[in-house]
């Protein structure tokens, strides 16, 4: 994955599960005000036996710190995830290209991605590559 200086694409291990949790997180509160992902969520999704890091995920560090993450958590499903901070700066888009390349290379046809409604430049982001509204999803208390 290529990125214009500064931010630079890693591959990651287990270790990185908490780094990975706590950006997700960050993600989530500014998109839709609360934040869901668990340790745990990181964990089941890396620790079955269908998921290898090193061609079904892959983060993005500026220095020390990760600042974005993709995964191909499901055979049809992508997540990405960019900081707040580092928003705008064509991660993203990178990410986007990343989850249909690696899907491509697990022999999956297509991939969708959940989106908050809120999270307008994610939206609109994925608007531009060619996604479209397929479902929405409810999160009932």
């Amino acid at each position: 994955m290529e990125l214009d200086g500064g931010p630079h694409a890693v591959t990651l291990v287990r270790d990185d599960a908490e780094a990975v949790t706590e950006m997700v997180r960050a993600c989530e509160l500014e998109d839709g005000g609360i934040a869901e992902r668990t340790l745990e969520d990181t964990l089941t999704v890396i620790g079955r036996p269908s998921f290898h890091l090193a061609d079904s995920a892959i983060g993005v560090r500026d220095g020390d710190a990760l600042v974005a993450y993709a995964a191909l958590p499901w055979s049809r499903a992508a997540d990405a995830f960019v900081l707040p901070s580092h928003r705008g700066r064509g991660i993203g888009t990178a990410l986007v290209r990343w989850t249909w390349d690696a899907a491509r290379a697990l022999g999956y046809p297509a991939v969708g991605q959940s989106v908050h409604e809120r999270a307008g430049a994610a939206i609109a982001l994925l608007r531009a590559h060619g996604y479209e509204l397929a479902h929405t999803s409810w999160i009932l208390e």
